[in-house]
């Protein structure tokens, strides 16, 4: 058995699309925890930052061939999606252009049919797909797009022990915040699995469908509008991800934390066990207080976008 990724960040193409600049930094910190032995444990993860068309399709199909039955295959894309008219996905290139006409030229992008077409023809049963994806229309502006309001990713990528995991299927933008290292989805995910959040049940394992619930929780308390998607089929729900450090002292003070608080505020009592807690799991304050605003972030960050929409308003 061998665990493969495939990790794609385009932060810019040469239509007008705005630059996506966490895209380059959120393969690379996802890339890290993956191949962590003692988190992912994936042997190979490769990273293609800003590819050009003929790049990612032929990397796309070097990752779905001559693979094992038991073979753990992840495809993580972060960048801008575009949907036609009729509601069809397409993955943007480095080189994904404009055509005569002002509009996106299809022809410089990746149809997300392509993508299932190399996954149904390959041996693997435990394939897993993960889009933090900017989502924008490629069709003239006025004309509806029929039964596009949202885009199938079942339909379109779905599959026998296939697990698809969505920052959004509306047809609306992820968020990025500027400043931020890395785009909420995708921040939420590395931190369910380097930190092993994720790992709901605590049984020392992180299946897809954990990880889906954890960044959801997390994503909707930082941006209620935006609504994380999981599509599971035929066995993609016993797909393992990554293993949590059962005895982690930094895990388990998470958890307190995260019991503590109340919308953003420790309460004093809360305050109170978890100065005890630190002490008995032999914390240094530093990483107390880091693990804290972790936690919290989501929370301050829903607070300054109320902020932001008051002073817009």
């Amino acid at each position: 058995m061998a665990k493969i990724a495939l990790l794609v960040g385009v932060s810019q193409c040469r239509s007008g699309f705005k630059p996506l600049p966490a895209a380059a930094r959120d393969v690379e910190a996802l890339q890290a925890v993956l191949k962590d032995p003692e988190r992912g444990g994936f042997e190979v993860v490769q990273v293609l930052v800003d590819p050009e068309f003929y790049a990612l399709r032929r990397a796309i199909s070097n990752l779905f061939t001559n693979r094992a039955e038991d073979d753990l295959l992840l495809f993580y894309f972060s960048g801008h999606g575009i949907a036609d008219e009729y509601g069809q996905f397409y993955f943007t290139a480095a080189d994904t252009q404009d055509g005569d006409n002002g509009r996106t030229d299809l022809a410089t992008t990746l149809e997300s049919r392509f993508v299932h077409q190399v996954m149904g023809r390959c041996d693997s049963e435990r394939q897993v797909v993960i889009l933090d994806c900017c989502h924008s229309g490629a069709f003239p502006e006025g004309m509806l797009a029929r039964g596009a309001e949202t885009i199938d990713f079942a339909q379109q990528l779905g599959g026998r022990g296939r697990v698809v995991l969505a920052s959004s299927a509306a047809m609306d933008y992820s968020f990025e915040r500027e400043g931020e290292e890395l785009a909420i989805y995708t921040r939420y995910l590395v931190e369910g699995l380097s930190t092993g959040a994720a790992d709901l049940d605590e049984d020392g394992q992180i299946s897809a469908d954990e990880l889906h619930e954890y960044v959801k929780r997390k994503v909707q308390k930082a941006a209620p509008s935006m609504l994380p998607e999981r599509y599971v089929f035929q066995d993609g729900e016993k797909i393992l991800l990554a293993k949590a450090v059962m005895a982690d002292p930094e895990r388990r003070y998470r958890k307190c934390v995260e019991q503590y608080s109340e919308q953003g505020v420790i309460l004093p009592t809360g305050r109170r066990i978890l100065r005890i807690t630190c002490r008995n799991l032999r914390l240094s304050e530093s990483v107390a207080e880091r693990i804290e605003a972790e936690v919290l972030q989501p929370y301050r960050e829903y607070q300054e976008s109320l902020l932001e929409y008051g002073e817009v308003l």
